[in-house]
C-alpha cells in the first residue's frame, strides 16, 4: 500500500525522508499518516533537519509537506523541488 523512509545521517542530525503511496491507496490519508509517522520517529531519534526531493509534477505531495512545516526551493533546471524541515526537540 505504502510506506515511508528515513536514511539516517545522525552525525550531522540529518535525515532524508521519503513517502511512497501505490496509485490504489492514494487520496486516502495514507501518504499524511505514514509522513506524519516518520516525522515523529525522525524527532525521536534526535534529527534536528529532515530533506526531501520531489519532482515538480508531485504538487500533492509538495503541498502536504508544506503543510507540515517543510520549505522547498527548486533546482536550476525546474524538474525538482528540495525541502526541508526544522525539527525542535
Amino acid at each position: 500500500m505504502g510506506e515511508a523512509r528515513l536514511c539516517l545521517c545522525l552525525a550531522e542530525g540529518t535525515a532524508e525522508f521519503c513517502v511512497l503511496v501505490a496509485d490504489l491507496w492514494q487520496g486516502l490519508g495514507l501518504g499524511s499518516l505514514l509522513t506524519d509517522a516518520a516525522i515523529d520517529a525522525a524527532r525521536h531519534l534526535g534529527v534536528r533537519r529532515l530533506l526531501v526531493e520531489v519532482v515538480a509534477e508531485n504538487v500533492r505531495i509538495i503541498r502536504l509537506l508544506e503543510k507540515r512545516g517543510f520549505v522547498f526551493h527548486r533546482d536550476p533546471g525546474g524538474l525538482t523541488f528540495y525541502g526541508e524541515k526544522t525539527l525542535k526537540p
